[in-house]
């Protein structure tokens, strides 16, 4: 019987472990890294490592909820998964399955517009699960009129994004 996910990691750095382990080079580089002199990455890292957890021992928790609300729509946790470009190269189903398995966390993910296979079919396989669409503006500004004007009538959009937000930039949620 497979191991759970549960059983196999207990902590962050065992999933990076994992990850290292069966990516390939390039893969796990683009992972990782951050554009230019990575200042972004250096600055995240710092305000994690800033943070602190307080201990509290013999504390009752027997009933504990980490649940909080975006939008109007409940998440198991306060935390959405970030939008990462080309998912498919981490994972064949690509942003499909990170939303299928948020979806079933119950929690969000963010897709980035560089990701496959596309808005509709992510948007499909998250369900009634939360998710906002990050539209990087490239070139013209007809290109991205066009991939935010679409999901914009209920005439022309896929019934699985009328049921939670879909943020595009630019504009609000819809």
């Amino acid at each position: 019987m497979p191991e759970s996910l549960e059983d196999r990691f207990q902590n962050l750095h065992e999933f990076i472990k994992a990850a290292r382990t069966n990516l390939n080079r390039n893969v796990w580089d683009y992972l990782i890294g951050g554009s230019e002199t990575e200042t972004t990455v250096a600055r995240n890292r710092m305000a994690l490592d800033a943070l602190a957890f307080r201990p509290r021992v013999l504390r009752d928790v027997t009933e504990i909820d980490c649940s909080g609300t975006l939008f109007g729509k409940k998440l198991r946790i306060p935390v959405l998964l970030a939008p990462v470009g080309s998912l498919e190269s981490f994972e064949p189903g690509g942003g499909a399955t990170v939303a299928r398995a948020a979806s079933e966390f119950g929690n969000g993910m963010i897709l980035s517009s560089v990701s496959h296979p596309g808005l509709e079919a992510t948007a499909e396989a998250s369900g009634d699960g939360f998710k906002i669409f990050q539209l990087y503006v490239r070139g013209d500004a007809d290109g991205s009129t066009t991939i935010s004007a679409a999901p914009s009538t209920p005439a022309t959009t896929p019934s699985a994004l009328r049921s939670t937000p879909t943020i595009t930039a630019g504009a609000s949620a819809t």
